[in-house]
C-alpha cells in the first residue's frame, strides 16, 4: 500500500514537471500517453501487489498446515509418550510382581510340600507302625487266649507252653489266670518247666484270685509250687508282708522259712557278686525286703525260742553280710550272729 501512494507521488511531480516544459497538444498527448503507462505500471503493480498477496496467502496456509502437522506430532509424541509411560509402569509392575507371584505360586506351595512330605515321612512310618502294632497286640491277645481256653484239653500243653515261651505277651486278665489256676490245681504232674511257664503267667497278673490261689498254696505247705507262691508275695512285699510276717510267726518252722525267703531274695534281687550282676534297682528292691523281714521285732522273737534247733544255721554266711553290709544292722544278725558274721550258739534278743 506505501509502495503504491509513493508510485503515485512520482506520477504527479513527472506530470506537473512536464506539463511546464511543453504546451499546447503535444504537452496533451504526452500527458495522456505518461497516464496510460503511470496506469500500467499501476496494474502491473497491482499485479505483482495480488501475487505477493497469493504468494503470502500460500505461505500463510502452508503456515497454517505445518502448525496443524506440527500440532498432529505434538500430540501424537504425547500419546506414545503416555503409552510408553503406561507401559513402563506396566513393566515395573510385572518385574515387582513376578518375585511375589513366583513366592506365593511356586515357592511357598512347594515349601508346603516339602514340609508336608517331611510331615507325612515322619507320621506314615509311625502310623503304620502304631497300626500294625495295635493289629499284633490284638491277634496275639487273641492267640493267647485261644492257647489257654486250648488247656481245657491237657493234651495241649506242650503247644501252649511253646507259644507263651516264645512271646511276650502279658496282658492277661481275671478268666485267662482262672483257667491257669484250674489246670494247676487239677494236673499236679506236669513237669518243672511246664509248671514254671503257667506260674509265669499268673505271677503277672495280680488280682484276687491270684492271692487266693498262692495263699492256699502257702497253707497247704504244696511244695511243688511253694516257691512261686512266695516270688508272687515277695514282687510286691510292701503290701503282702503283714501276711508274710504272720505266716513266719504261726509255722513252727518259721526261721527255716526265713531262710528260704532270704535264698529268693538274694537269687532273684540282690544277686552274687562273682556270678550273679544285677541292677541297682533290683539291688534296692531286695535290700527293702530283707530290711523289712530282718528288722522285724515279732519274726525275730518268734524264731528265738527254736533256733538253736534249727538245722539250717549256716545258711547265712559271713559272705553274704560282707557283701551286704546294710545286714550288719539289722536286728536278726545283731540278735543271732557274732561280729565275725557267725551265728551265736546261745543267743537270745537280750543279747543284742
Amino acid at each position: 500500500m506505501i509502495f503504491r501512494i509513493l508510485t503515485t507521488i512520482s506520477i504527479v511531480i513527472i506530470t506537473s514537471l512536464s506539463f511546464a516544459q511543453s504546451t499546447g497538444s503535444d504537452t496533451l498527448h504526452s500527458l495522456n500517453r505518461s497516464v496510460s503507462i503511470i496506469q500500467e505500471k499501476l496494474k502491473l503493480q497491482d499485479s505483482i501487489i495480488g501475487s505477493l498477496n497469493d504468494s503470502n496467502a500460500s505461505i500463510k496456509k502452508e503456515n497454517e498446515l505445518l502448525v496443524s502437522a506440527l500440532d498432529v506430532n505434538t500430540n501424537i509424541f504425547n500419546g506414545l509418550s503416555t503409552y510408553f509411560t503406561i507401559i513402563a509402569i506396566l513393566i515395573s509392575i510385572i518385574v515387582l510382581a513376578i518375585p511375589l507371584v513366583n513366592y506365593f505360586l511356586v515357592l511357598k506351595p512347594n515349601r508346603e510340600a516339602i514340609d508336608r512330605m517331611n510331615k507325612l515321612e515322619k507320621s506314615v512310618p509311625e502310623k503304620i507302625e502304631t497300626e500294625f502294632g495295635d493289629y499284633m497286640k490284638g491277634f496275639e491277645k487273641k492267640k493267647a487266649k485261644e492257647m489257654i481256653q486250648s488247656l481245657s484239653d491237657p493234651n495241649n500243653l506242650p503247644t501252649v507252653v511253646d507259644f507263651f515261651f516264645l512271646s511276650s505277651y502279658s496282658d492277661f486278665d481275671h478268666d485267662d489266670v482262672s483257667l491257669v489256676v484250674d489246670f494247676l490245681e487239677k494236673n499236679k504232674s506236669v513237669s518243672d518247666f511246664n509248671r514254671s511257664m503257667l506260674h509265669s503267667i499268673i505271677r503277672t497278673t495280680p488280682n484276687v484270685t491270684t492271692d487266693l490261689y498262692y495263699k492256699r498254696i502257702v497253707e497247704n505247705s504244696d511244695r511243688l509250687n511253694i516257691e512261686y507262691a512266695w516270688k508272687y508275695f515277695l514282687a510286691d512285699f510292701e503290701k503282702s508282708f503283714d501276711y508274710v510276717e504272720n505266716v513266719i510267726i504261726q509255722d513252727e518252722h518259721g526261721h527255716d522259712l526265713l531262710l528260704d525267703l532270704f535264698k529268693i531274695v538274694i537269687d532273684d534281687y540282690v544277686g552274687d557278686p562273682y556270678l550273679q550282676i544285677k541292677t541297682d534297682a533290683s539291688k534296692e528292691k531286695g535290700k527293702a525286703i530283707l530290711l523289712l523281714l530282718f528288722n522285724s521285732e515279732k519274726i525275730c522273737h518268734s524264731i528265738g525260742n527254736y533256733l538253736l534247733d534249727s538245722p539250717r544255721q549256716n545258711d547265712i554266711t559271713g559272705s553274704h553280710i560282707s557283701f551286704n553290709e546294710f545286714l550288719k544292722e539289722t536286728l536278726y544278725i545283731k540278735s543271732f550272729y557274732d561280729e565275725n558274721g557267725r551265728f551265736k550258739l546261745s543267743c537270745s534278743l537280750d543279747d543284742k
